[in-house]
This record gives C-alpha cells, structure tokens and sequence, in this order.
C-alpha cells in the first residue's frame, strides 16, 4: 500500500466517517449525555480506521481490470512536442508525489507534539502521586499542588491542602465519594486512554470532541452516583465543586478524572444543571436508534475500506529475480537523448537489444490483460501480477498469449521485433507500473 493509499484509508475515509458518527449522534441524543451511548459513538469512531489497518495487512484477491495505454506518455517514441508535454506531466506527478509524504510529516510532527504534552501531564501526576501524603482518612491523600481533587490511576485519592482549609466535612466527604466513584469505574485508566486517543487523532476534530463528551459523561455519572445515597444533598454538593474549581484555576489534568477535569464553561454549567435537576436516563429505544444510525454509518465505511485494500495491498512483493531477455541493455529508463529526434526526451523502461525472434519471458507470474498492436508500442502484452503492479513487454514480432492467461514465472509471452513506431532495430522495450505510473524496472530486481 503506498503512502497515497495509506492517508486516504486510515486518515480521509475514517474521518469523514467519524464526521458521520458525530452528526448520527448528535440527531438522536442531542445534547444529552449518556456515558453508554458516547462510549459507544466513540468506539465506532475508533474503529474505522482500524478496519482500514486490518483490511491493509489481510491478503486480499480482486478482479484484473486492463490498465490503459498512456500512449502520449510512451517517451520511447514519439516526436519532441509529445516529450515536452510528458516530461512536464512528469514533473508535476513527482510533485504530487511528494504531497502524501508532506501530509505525513506534518501528522507526525502533531503526533510528537501532543505526545509531548501527554508525557508531561503524566510526569506531572506522578509527581503529585509520589509527593502526596497519607491524611487520616483511608485511601485519601494531600498535596500542596492546586489541582483540585483527583482520583489516580494507582487508587489514590488526591486533594490539595487547600480543600482541607476551605471545605466543610460534609462538603470534603461528598467530594471523595465523587473521586471514590471514578475509582469504582476505572475512569483513571480510561481517562488516559482518551488522552492517548487525542494524540493519536489529533488531527480528527469529531474523534477530539467525543473524547470531551465522554470525559464529561464520566465526570456526571460519578456526580449522580455520589449523590445516589444522599439526593437531599444536592445543593451543597454543586458548592463543594464550585470551590474546587475555583480553587483549581485551570490547573485541572486531562488525563486523569478530576472534580472538574475540562476547563469549558458549558461543561460546569452542564453539571451543574444535572446535579440540581437530575433528567430521564436515555430510553431503550432511543438506544436502539443511536446504534441502528451508528450501523448505517460503520457498514459501508468499511466495506469502502476493505474494497480499497483490495486494490492497495503492498507493491513491494513484486520482484524480479531475471530479466525477460538475456541481452544487451541500450537504453535506461529516465533522460535521456531521443535515438531518432535527437531532443531530450523521458523514456518510460528499459531496453534490451537482441535478436529477432529471440523469445520473451516473463519474470513473475500474472494474468495476460493485453495482447494486441498499439502505433506507438507495437505488438505488446500486459501482465497484470496484483497489488497495482504491471510489467509491459512491447516491439515484440509475435504475441504467444492471449487475454486472460494464466502465466507462470519464466512462461514466454513473445518473441523480440521491432514491430513499434520508431523503432531503430529489434529490441524489447520493457516496463514496470504500479497503479498506472511507471517505474524504473530496475528498482524491482533482486537477481
């Protein structure tokens, strides 16, 4: 699969799904939230590009389609004004080339990035984990650092010093069950799983904004389960969280659950909101539509990814092990000075000089896809070989295949001529595309 392939199947095709996803979401559940239904939408999201990496690495057959001639990109032969046109088509492709490998970079450098500020807000926790001290209640601990109150991936329950000043018992009490209920629900360790999804997906807005509404999610479903024993406490529980936000200051860390672990004004009042007026839970059936639209979205995305990997598995198994003659090389692919106009001009293979007659293998196994005279090419034949790949054997005298043979590796496919427009003697012109460009034969020879 070439780095083309690769961004379209795990970075466009996913993300449009993902786009998909979020609107399906957004239609049924609205601004609600439901921690099953955005784990769920999530999940969803994830796994298109996933599909796309599964498809990439399971060997799949497709159906051999003819490749069209690019008789004006047949540099062989031809006259100046043809050469110049293609030599400028060259430059523009190799250009284009470079773009997948730009893209590519660039995501790489976001990667780095937003690894970067992960690491640093898990470094940052495990200095307040190992810096926190034992306070009189079993399992809570204290530090000097204003983050608030946060439940840690190693089951501790960390609240700053201040807290201990400022919050009554019962407030501090409804706080700790708060944390106490991320523990019960291993939000620490799927905190950090999101943070490591917005790494990763840090280029997919759709993907990073799920991930805020399921950090949201969690942080109300704690909020509901520590009220669930004492709802008449609703009240001051929503001003014990005031004041550790205000004590927080934005210094809250998104990597793990905390009493308010998204500095957004519309996330506080949100949870505001639901802590003073509780609303329904989502019904049976509204989950039944959410995951029959989510359905909708996941199955043709990919279905489109594996008929992709279909046509995109990896180029580099074709090899060459012998040439399709034993003759004498004249002509390489590249610049070159035209044998007959005498310009500059691009040649598209290889050519070998031999004989008339002397017979033409074919160095790795295919399926005939041509079999025919073309003005430029002469009499020619295409092997198709899978994953993209085509080898070109053209001037020949004779054609000894017909469409849709089967051909093994060392099977002849014709005799050498000159049978082509311009051809200054008998010789093989020989060539190699992956995915209708062509290529240097050499590259794909291990003799």
């Amino acid at each position: 699969m070439t780095l083309t392939d690769g961004l379209f199947t795990f970075g466009l095709i996913p993300l449009l799904g993902s786009c998909a996803v979020y609107c399906v979401r957004a239609l049924v559940i609205g601004r609600r939230l439901d921690d099953a239904s955005e784990k769920l939408a999530l999940a969803v999201m994830v796994v298109l590009p996933v599909i796309g990496v599964i498809a990439g690495l399971v060997p799949q057959s497709r159906e051999l389609l003819p490749l069209e001639l690019p008789e004006l990109a047949t540099m062989m032969m031809g006259n100046t004004g043809v050469e110049q046109q293609t030599l400028a088509s060259q430059s523009s492709l190799n250009l284009f080339n470079w773009m997948p490998l730009g893209i590519f970079g660039l995501y790489l450098v976001g990667l780095a990035l937003s690894g970067l500020q992960l690491l640093r807000g898990v470094l940052r926790l495990l200095r307040i984990d190992i810096g926190s001290t034992q306070t009189r209640l079993p399992g809570v601990y204290a530090t000097p650092e204003p983050v608030s109150a946060l439940a840690s991936p190693t089951g501790k329950i960390i609240l700053a010093d201040a807290l201990f000043t400022h919050l009554t018992d019962e407030e501090r009490n409804l706080v700790i069950q708060h944390e106490a209920a991320h523990i019960r629900r291993r939000d620490p360790q799927w905190f950090l799983m999101l943070s490591i999804l917005d790494c990763v997906f840090w280029f997919n807005p759709f993907i990073r904004r799920q991930t805020t509404r399921c950090r949201l999610a969690a942080e109300m479903s704690a909020d509901r389960l520590a009220l669930e024993a004492r709802p008449e406490m609703r009240s001051l529980y929503a001003r014990s969280l005031v004041s550790a936000l205000k004590h927080t200051a934005g210094n809250a860390l998104h990597c793990v659950p905390a009493a308010f672990s998204k500095p957004s004004k519309g996330d506080y009042r949100m949870r505001m909101a639901e802590i003073m007026k509780p609303s329904e839970k989502m019904g049976k059936s509204a989950r039944t539509w959410l995951i029959s639209g989510l359905s909708i979205c996941l199955l043709p995305v990919g279905m489109l990814q594996i008929a992709m990997a279909e046509t995109q598995s990896l180029a580099s198994d074709f090899e060459m092990t012998f040439w399709p003659i034993e003759g004498k090389l004249t002509s390489k692919f590249g610049q070159r000075t035209h044998p007959i106009t005498k310009q500059p001009a691009f040649h598209s293979g290889i050519d070998f000089a031999a004989a008339k007659g002397t017979p033409v293998k074919a160095p790795v196994g295919g399926v005939v896809t041509r079999a025919e005279f073309s003005e430029s090419y002469g009499n020619l034949v295409d092997l198709d070989h899978g994953n993209g790949m085509t080898s070109r054997y053209s001037q020949l005298d004779t054609i000894t295949v017909t469409v849709g043979d089967k051909i093994s590796s060392g099977s002849e496919v014709g005799t050498v001529g000159a049978s082509g427009r311009y051809a200054t003697g008998p010789h093989l012109h020989f060539e190699v595309l992956e995915n209708g460009e062509q290529k240097d034969p050499a590259d794909y020879f291990k003799g």
